[in-house]
Protein backbone atom coordinates (compact mmCIF):
# COMPACT_ATOMS: atom_id res chain seq x y z
CA UNK A 1 0.00 0.00 0.00
CA UNK A 2 0.82 3.35 -0.34
CA UNK A 3 -0.18 6.83 0.68
CA UNK A 4 0.59 9.73 -2.58
CA UNK A 5 0.57 12.29 -0.02
CA UNK A 6 0.77 13.83 3.07
CA UNK A 7 -2.61 13.80 5.04
CA UNK A 8 -4.17 11.42 3.08
CA UNK A 9 -6.49 9.21 5.62
CA UNK A 10 -5.94 5.94 4.20
CA UNK A 11 -3.43 4.36 1.75
CA UNK A 12 -3.89 2.88 -1.89
CA UNK A 13 -3.67 -0.86 -2.42
CA UNK A 14 -1.07 -0.92 -5.45
CA UNK A 15 -2.53 -2.50 -8.80
CA UNK A 16 -1.29 -6.03 -10.08
CA UNK A 17 2.14 -5.61 -11.44
CA UNK A 18 3.28 -3.33 -9.11
CA UNK A 19 4.39 -3.38 -5.37
CA UNK A 20 5.53 -0.95 -2.49
CA UNK A 21 7.62 -1.19 0.25
CA UNK A 22 6.38 -0.19 4.15
CA UNK A 23 5.78 3.65 4.20
CA UNK A 24 6.06 4.38 0.41
CA UNK A 25 4.76 7.60 -1.28
CA UNK A 26 4.13 5.48 -4.66
CA UNK A 27 3.98 2.16 -6.14
CA UNK A 28 6.70 0.84 -7.97
CA UNK A 29 6.42 -1.37 -11.26
CA UNK A 30 7.78 -5.07 -11.16
CA UNK A 31 11.13 -4.95 -13.03
CA UNK A 32 11.10 -7.03 -16.08
CA UNK A 33 11.62 -10.80 -15.57
CA UNK A 34 9.58 -10.74 -12.24
CA UNK A 35 5.62 -9.63 -11.87
CA UNK A 36 2.76 -9.76 -9.38
CA UNK A 37 -0.02 -11.50 -10.10
CA UNK A 38 -2.55 -9.34 -7.44
CA UNK A 39 -2.91 -5.90 -5.66
CA UNK A 40 -1.28 -4.78 -2.51
CA UNK A 41 2.03 -7.14 -3.27
CA UNK A 42 4.40 -6.04 -0.23
CA UNK A 43 7.96 -5.60 -0.71
CA UNK A 44 8.61 -7.22 -3.87
CA UNK A 45 7.67 -9.01 -7.00
CA UNK A 46 7.75 -12.87 -7.96
CA UNK A 47 10.70 -13.78 -10.08
CA UNK A 48 9.24 -15.31 -13.11
CA UNK A 49 10.70 -19.67 -13.18
CA UNK A 50 13.24 -21.08 -15.13
CA UNK A 51 11.29 -21.46 -19.02
CA UNK A 52 9.03 -18.28 -18.41
CA UNK A 53 9.76 -14.90 -18.95
CA UNK A 54 8.55 -10.77 -18.57
CA UNK A 55 9.59 -8.80 -20.96
CA UNK A 56 8.85 -5.00 -19.80
CA UNK A 57 8.14 -3.39 -16.55
CA UNK A 58 4.72 -4.27 -14.31
CA UNK A 59 3.70 -7.52 -15.45
CA UNK A 60 0.72 -9.71 -13.82
CA UNK A 61 2.25 -12.88 -15.10
CA UNK A 62 5.56 -14.29 -16.61
CA UNK A 63 5.18 -16.08 -20.44
CA UNK A 64 6.15 -19.41 -21.45
CA UNK A 65 9.28 -19.92 -23.91
CA UNK A 66 7.98 -21.45 -26.91
CA UNK A 67 9.73 -24.74 -28.24
CA UNK A 68 13.16 -24.76 -29.22
CA UNK A 69 13.94 -21.64 -26.72
CA UNK A 70 14.84 -21.47 -23.16
CA UNK A 71 14.87 -19.03 -20.08
CA UNK A 72 16.52 -19.39 -16.85
CA UNK A 73 14.95 -17.78 -13.31
CA UNK A 74 13.59 -14.17 -13.79
CA UNK A 75 14.57 -13.41 -17.31
CA UNK A 76 13.33 -10.89 -19.41
CA UNK A 77 13.28 -12.78 -22.76
CA UNK A 78 13.78 -16.28 -24.47
CA UNK A 79 17.23 -17.39 -26.07
CA UNK A 80 17.36 -20.02 -28.92
CA UNK A 81 18.79 -23.07 -28.27
CA UNK A 82 21.65 -23.58 -30.58
CA UNK A 83 21.95 -26.00 -33.51
CA UNK A 84 22.65 -29.40 -32.20
CA UNK A 85 20.39 -28.76 -28.67
CA UNK A 86 16.79 -28.55 -28.90
CA UNK A 87 13.72 -27.65 -26.35
CA UNK A 88 10.18 -28.40 -25.56
CA UNK A 89 7.55 -25.41 -24.27
CA UNK A 90 8.54 -23.42 -21.43
CA UNK A 91 12.08 -25.11 -20.89
CA UNK A 92 14.86 -24.25 -18.56
CA UNK A 93 17.47 -25.16 -20.19
CA UNK A 94 18.41 -27.16 -23.92
CA UNK A 95 18.67 -30.41 -24.01
CA UNK A 96 21.74 -32.10 -26.19
CA UNK A 97 21.27 -34.16 -29.58
CA UNK A 98 23.05 -37.44 -28.95
CA UNK A 99 25.33 -39.27 -31.40
CA UNK A 100 23.18 -40.27 -34.46
CA UNK A 101 21.24 -37.25 -34.61
CA UNK A 102 21.27 -33.95 -35.38
CA UNK A 103 19.10 -30.36 -35.02
CA UNK A 104 19.48 -26.97 -36.57
CA UNK A 105 19.02 -23.63 -34.26
CA UNK A 106 15.74 -23.22 -32.50
CA UNK A 107 14.95 -26.91 -32.83
CA UNK A 108 11.64 -28.34 -30.66
CA UNK A 109 13.32 -32.44 -31.41
CA UNK A 110 16.45 -33.69 -32.55
CA UNK A 111 16.10 -35.71 -36.35
CA UNK A 112 17.49 -39.18 -37.29
CA UNK A 113 20.68 -38.94 -39.86
CA UNK A 114 19.64 -39.53 -43.13
CA UNK A 115 20.45 -42.96 -45.13
CA UNK A 116 23.91 -43.09 -45.41
CA UNK A 117 24.90 -40.50 -43.03
CA UNK A 118 26.34 -40.37 -39.49
CA UNK A 119 26.83 -38.16 -36.47
CA UNK A 120 29.97 -39.26 -34.23
CA UNK A 121 29.11 -36.86 -31.47
CA UNK A 122 26.17 -35.22 -29.10
CA UNK A 123 25.15 -31.74 -30.11
CA UNK A 124 25.58 -31.95 -33.18
CA UNK A 125 24.44 -29.29 -35.97
CA UNK A 126 24.52 -31.67 -39.05
CA UNK A 127 25.14 -35.47 -40.09
CA UNK A 128 28.27 -36.48 -42.38
CA UNK A 129 28.05 -38.82 -45.11
CA UNK A 130 30.10 -42.83 -45.06
CA UNK A 131 32.99 -42.94 -46.74
CA UNK A 132 32.27 -45.29 -49.83
CA UNK A 133 32.53 -49.04 -48.69
CA UNK A 134 31.21 -48.43 -45.51
CA UNK A 135 27.22 -47.75 -43.88
CA UNK A 136 26.26 -46.44 -40.76
CA UNK A 137 25.86 -48.16 -37.68
CA UNK A 138 21.93 -49.05 -36.51
CA UNK A 139 22.21 -45.92 -34.25
CA UNK A 140 24.04 -44.23 -36.91
CA UNK A 141 26.60 -42.35 -34.91
CA UNK A 142 29.64 -44.10 -36.60
CA UNK A 143 30.35 -45.77 -40.03
CA UNK A 144 31.06 -49.82 -40.70
CA UNK A 145 32.88 -51.11 -43.04
CA UNK A 146 31.48 -53.60 -45.78
CA UNK A 147 32.48 -57.08 -45.26
CA UNK A 148 33.35 -58.47 -48.39
CA UNK A 149 31.37 -60.63 -50.45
Amino acid sequence: KAASSSGLSGCTMCNPGKYSTAAAATCSSCTPGKYSDSPGTPNACTSCIGGKFSASSGQTSCAACGEGKYAHEESDRCFSCAAGFFSGPAAEECQNCVKGKFSGSEASECQDCDPGYYSGSDNSPFCTACPAGSVPSSDKSSCESCSAG
